[in-house]
C-alpha cells in the first residue's frame, strides 16, 4: 500500500518545533523546510538529529505546510510514522477477508468516533486502530515488543473502554494494533506510560474483545502487512510474562 498518494522525497530531520510541526533539511537541495507532522505521539527515538526521513510534497493553499512527514529511517529500517495510513491498512486488509459483507469508515457509536465499522459472518461491530511506532527490548534480550501508547492517551481508553461496554450489543467489536515498523515479535500494552490504558486493555482482553496486532513491512513510501503477531505482557523485571500469551 503507498502511504501517500502524493510525490515523496527525502530530508534531514533537524528538529521537532511542536506537536505538528517539523523542521526538515531536504536533502535534492539542502533546503530548510517545515513539515505536518501526522501523529501526536513523543517519538523521541526515531526523530533523532539528522534522521533519514520521508516527506510527502503536497502543497495547497489550505495548509501551512507543503510537506507532511510520513517515514523515518531507523538503523536499518524504515519507520512510517502517519497515523491515518493504520486506518486505512486496515480497511484493505479486512476488506481481503472472507465474509466481509460491508465496511465503513469514520462510524459514530454512542460518545465515540470509531475508524471502521464491519459486518461479515459474525455480525456487525465497531472497529478501532491504532497505530505503533515504538518498539522496546526486553531486559532479557529475548524478545522485541511493539509497545502502545508512547504517551498517555485518554482518548485510546475510552474508546477501548466503550469498545468493551459494547460487546452485549455487538460482539464483533475489534480493536487493531498497526505495527508501523518490521522489527517486533510481539506486543505489550505500555504499562509504564498509561497504567489506565493498559488496565482498560487488559480488562477488555479478559471480556473478549476481538484483538489483532500487525506487523508491517515498510519503505520510504509503502507499507504491507507481514503477518499477526501475538498480544502478551510484561512482569516487573521487564520480560514476557508467562501463561500471558494468545
Amino acid at each position: 500500500m503507498e502511504i501517500s498518494k502524493y510525490p515523496v522525497v527525502s530530508g534531514k530531520f533537524i528538529s521537532r518545533r511542536n506537536r505538528f510541526v517539523a523542521e526538515i533539511l531536504l536533502t535534492s537541495t539542502n533546503e530548510r523546510v517545515e513539515a505536518h507532522v501526522p501523529n501526536t505521539g513523543r517519538m523521541k527515538e526515531l526523530l533523532t538529529k539528522d534522521a533519514e526521513v520521508g516527506l510527502a510534497y503536497c502543497p495547497s493553499p489550505t495548509r501551512k505546510t507543503d510537506y507532511t512527514l510520513i517515514t523515518v529511517r531507523y538503523h536499518q529500517i524504515w519507520v512510517c510514522i502517519d497515523a491515518v495510513a493504520a486506518n486505512r491498512l486496515v480497511y484493505h486488509y479486512l476488506s481481503q477477508q472472507k465474509g466481509i459483507r460491508k465496511l465503513q469508515r469514520e462510524v459514530t457509536y454512542r460518545d465515540s468516533r470509531f475508524d471502521l465499522a464491519r459486518e461479515d459472518e459474525n455480525g456487525y461491530g465497531y472497529v478501532e486502530v491504532k497505530s505503533v511506532n515504538l518498539v522496546i527490548e526486553t531486559s532479557d534480550h529475548r524478545n522485541r515488543c511493539a509497545c502502545f501508547p508512547d504517551a498517555p492517551t485518554k482518548r485510546g481508553t475510552k474508546h477501548i473502554i466503550e469498545l468493551t461496554s459494547g460487546l452485549k450489543e455487538h460482539q464483533n467489536n475489534a480493536l487493531y494494533f498497526v505495527v508501523q515498523r518490521n522489527d517486533a515479535d510481539c506486543f505489550v500494552p505500555n504499562q509504564l506510560t498509561d497504567p489506565e490504558f493498559t488496565q482498560a486493555f487488559q480488562n477488555a482482553r479478559q471480556n473478549g474483545l476481538d484483538v489483532h496486532v500487525l506487523l508491517c513491512d515498510v519503505t520510504i513510501n509503502q507499507m504491507n502487512v507481514i503477518k499477526e503477531i501475538p498480544v502478551y505482557a510484561l512482569d516487573d523485571n521487564g520480560n514476557i510474562t508467562k501463561g500471558n500469551h494468545d
